[in-house]
């Protein structure tokens, strides 16, 4: 196991003061930061500490209701020469304790041992539980530690014992008080220059259960006047049974010192201890017993950490952590916590809920609170042995490690420790600085926001703490740092939205761009923050960068570090909503009407050219929102033509519409969808011949999905935007090719005949039964679809032919690109067949052709 100082969290080792409103720092709060948590490891490791851990004095009632064992309520007491004395003691009896006592009067009598019986069978196991118990509390090694009864005390009012010390050949003394009822009476430790006060349940619980107290014979001790009834004591001698002789308080005191100067000297956000106990107990080792279910060896470190920590809470918690090393390579960690218990076994899992986030069992460069992993193939050590191992070749392996750990924090600083459970934590201490306005609490939260990574403000937290300062009337440079230090404390995981950003636009109105803009500049500059974020990211920056560059003289480069950042670091696998981005990018032209955002636009319609979308529905739905996206961007009339823009749609539409599952789009055409045509018509627009084709090919995959598209350009765009489908996209292509699905668009005339084979041209005869009139109308350059046919290298005889018998004048009119008639045209691209067939239809056309020609084409409609 690697040593603690090797893989311990370092902690913080100092921390700046905050500035008072006036500018002025302000005086640190709390313990001078002088330690870390490795100090803290190094003083309780076995390799580095010494084996007393303890307290120089312990007192607790002894009915089993703390962590101490119980003593029998009934003690079952007899003296000599008095009887069984029946406890509290009566007055009668009170007489006859005194006639016996070895002192001469006053208001505490002496009873010796010989003269004392416990009566209670069990009196004898309960009091080696309880001297086991007092060997913890004071640091020793309860096998080597017995008690031997000295005397019986008897004190009624007014009495007192003075300050003194016992005798110097015992390790110490042990004092039981049985159940009495008085008040008063208090006990008192000295070790040196500290005392300890014990009230000893006076005026309360006193009068039905035992208390006892304890110290080191070194330490001196003294008993305050009862105000009323009285008290019996029982004095026992703590003997220890070690060569060596016995440990002393002066020994504890230094043996623990240099613990709880580590514990003391931890920063606020320090202030929590998980010591690894590297194996498991069970629920059932620590219900109800705590930390008296421990093994010596672990009870002793969790002594140790009540000892140096007089003022800490200690938990017992159970953890699961699972190490899977992926066969690709690397390894992860997910830890969580499985129950929580206090020192006395009482589980509070559910009070303690704050405290399973607040624990982090990563290593110390995950600023964890505890040790770290040796390597990446054997586990984590503090984990003990794996309970469970699956996985094998070509699998993740995966172990799963349950331990049981000691848990010690500073209560006074639990807020500080709950914003240790990142940002929910955070959030709820937010919320009741708002509520109270409470500026010191705030101060606390900024230290830990500082000296924490995983402690960071969420969006609402951040915009809730600016509010609070910007409605303030105070305008100071304390609270312009608050304001800095609270938009620097945003989480790189949350990027502020739209109210953030306006409510940090409201804290430059109130104190000043030129106050803030390093921590503006922060914001932006944050390279966690940046990569591999969603457009829509960086189209929030850059509406808040317009929106600042109205407020300030100077033009800082916002804007422009938006735009950059988007191309170099934006996700181009994915865009969340392109719909939403679509709404904002027409927002800001509304909003920034008088603003020139043609170079915002370029960078947005440049970077959606390069997102690539895995998912098929996505992908479609994004690019019919960019088609929605250049038609208002065409509407507005601010940007220009979008040549370069549009023509990319229009490859990147064909592309994405031949991955697409045919159910979406064949959806859209049966409902007419008027963003689907105008996708369509971008593409004969902007598009290549390359990209028509593709478009032709996947229209007539089936029969159903033809139909859909033909009716829809008709429904929506009407005759013209058909005609051209037809001519660049239709014409090549014939219904019988290898791309086609043959069987949809197989035919019957009655359900019992015999399939029909479509013909090859039989898409061309479905656009002409709903627009006849297209082959004799010409496009924007006055050609002809007979022209178009016959000037495709690759079209079938079939297709050539059926456009000539729709229109057979059409074979006499030259082709206004190349001055070719029709026959001459599909000659010169190798189609003989259809060539001869057009000849030998108008075998006139060899001499007179262009006189014809010229008449026909007079004849035509010249329809765009």
């Amino acid at each position: 196991m690697s040593s603690p100082s090797a893989n311990a969290d370092i902690g913080i080792l100092a921390q700046q003061p905050r500035l008072n409103d006036d500018g002025s720092p302000t005086l640190l709060e709390g313990p001078e930061i002088m330690t870390s948590r490795r100090d803290v490891y190094e003083s309780i490791s076995t390799e580095y500490g010494t084996p007393h851990w303890g307290n120089c004095c312990y007192a607790d009632i002894a009915d089993g209701s703390t962590v101490s064992p119980a003593l029998p309520s009934t003690v079952g007491l007899r003296i000599s020469g008095v009887g069984n004395v029946p406890l509290p003691i009566l007055g009668h009896q009170a007489n006859k304790i005194k006639s016996m006592s070895t002192t001469n009067g006053g208001p505490v009598f002496e009873i010796d041992a010989d003269e004392i019986k416990i009566q209670n069978p069990q009196w004898e196991a309960s009091l080696e539980k309880l001297v086991e118990t007092v060997a913890y509390k004071l640091g020793v090694l309860p096998s080597y530690l017995s008690a031997e009864l000295d005397k019986l005390l008897y004190v009624e009012k007014g009495g007192h014992i003075e300050r003194g010390s016992d005798d110097e050949d015992v390790l110490g003394s042990l004092f039981i008080q049985l159940p009495s009822k008085f008040k008063g009476g208090e006990m008192t430790v000295y070790n040196v220059n500290s005392s300890f006060k014990f009230p000893l349940g006076a005026g309360g619980d006193a009068t039905y259960s035992c208390f006892f107290a304890c110290h080191f014979s070194d330490c001196e001790y003294a008993f305050a006047s009862l105000s009323s009834g009285s008290r019996v004591l029982l004095r026992y001698s703590l003997l220890y049974n070690e060569a060596g002789g016995f440990p002393t308080a002066s020994q504890i005191n230094e043996s623990v010192s240099t613990l709880k100067w580590s514990l003391s000297g931890l920063p606020p956000v320090d202030r929590m201890i998980v010591y690894p106990l590297k194996k498991e107990y069970r629920v059932h080792d620590l219900l109800n017993t705590g930390i008296n279910g421990l093994s010596r060896v672990h009870r002793k470190k969790a002594e140790a950490l009540k000892a140096a920590g007089r003022d800490w809470e200690l938990l017992i918690v159970t953890a699961k952590m699972v190490h899977t090393h992926h066969y690709r390579g690397g390894c992860s960690d997910n830890s969580s916590i499985i129950d929580i218990f206090d020192e006395a076994g009482i589980c509070v899992s559910n009070e303690m809920k704050w405290l399973k986030d607040a624990v982090d069992f990563e290593s110390f460069v995950n600023e964890g609170m505890m040790l770290g992993v040796d390597n990446e193939y054997e586990c984590i050590s503090n984990w003990g042995t794996c309970t469970s191992c699956t996985g094998g070749y070509y699998e993740d392996t995966k172990k799963t490690y349950v331990a049981t750990f000691l848990v010690s924090y500073d209560p006074s600083f639990d807020t500080e420790l709950k914003c240790l459970g990142g940002c929910e934590g955070v959030a709820g201490v937010c919320k009741t600085i708002v509520d109270t306005r409470d500026y010191t609490l705030l101060d606390r939260l900024i230290k830990v926001i500082e000296a924490k990574e995983k402690s960071k403000f969420d969006i609402q937290s951040c915009q809730i703490l600016l509010q609070m300062l910007t409605e303030s009337r105070l305008l100071s440079l304390g609270r312009v740092n608050l304001v800095n230090k609270i938009i620097s404390g945003l989480s790189s995981s949350h990027e502020p939205n739209e109210a953030l950003y306006d409510t940090i636009l409201d804290a430059v109105d109130k104190f000043g761009h030129e106050e803030l803009r390093d921590a503006i500049q922060k914001l932006f500059g944050d390279a966690r923050r940046k990569e591999g974020r969603d457009v829509s990211v960086f189209l929030s920056r850059m509406d808040f960068a317009l929106k600042l560059n109205k407020r300030i003289k100077d033009s800082p480069s916002y804007l422009e570090d938006a735009i950059i950042d988007l191309a170099r670091h934006g996700n181009k696998n994915s865009v969340s909503d392109s719909g939403a981005v679509v709404k904002t990018i027409m927002g800001m032209i509304a909003s920034h009407n008088d603003t020139n955002l043609l170079p915002i636009i370029e960078a947005i319609l440049g970077f959606l050219h390069t997102v690539t979308i895995g998912v098929k529905s996505v992908k479609f739905k994004f690019l019919l929102n960019r088609a929605l996206l250049l038609e208002g961007l065409l509407s507005s009339n601010k940007f220009g033509s979008l040549e370069v823009p549009l023509m990319d749609f229009a490859a990147d539409f064909i592309e994405g519409l031949e991955k697409v599952y045919l159910y979406t789009p064949l959806t859209k055409l049966k409902g007419n969808d008027d963003l689907f045509v105008q996708a369509i018509l971008f593409t004969m627009d902007f598009g290549t011949q390359s990209v028509w084709n593709k478009l032709g090919c996947w229209a007539i995959r089936t029969q159903e999905l033809f139909s859909a598209f033909i009716g829809a350009i008709m429904n929506v765009r009407g005759h013209g935007l058909l005609r051209d489908v037809l001519n660049k996209c239709l014409i090549q292509y014939s219904i019988t090719a290898v791309y086609t699905s043959i069987s949809d668009w197989t035919v019957r005339n009655n359900v019992n005949d015999p399939q029909i084979l479509p013909t090859p041209s039989f898409h061309v005869q479905k656009i002409l039964a709903i627009y006849p009139n297209v082959v004799r109308t010409g496009d924007k350059v006055k050609r002809l679809p007979l022209h178009y046919a016959t000037a495709a290298s690759n079209a079938s005889f079939e297709v050539v032919m059926e456009v000539f018998e729709a229109y057979k004048d059409g074979a006499s009119i030259c082709d206004p690109v190349t001055g070719l008639l029709p026959f001459q045209l599909a000659a010169s691209n190798g189609n003989v067949e259809a060539s001869f067939s057009l000849l030998l239809a108008n075998p006139n056309l060899v001499f007179g052709g262009s006189q014809v020609s010229e008449k026909k084409r007079k004849r035509s409609t010249g329809e765009a």
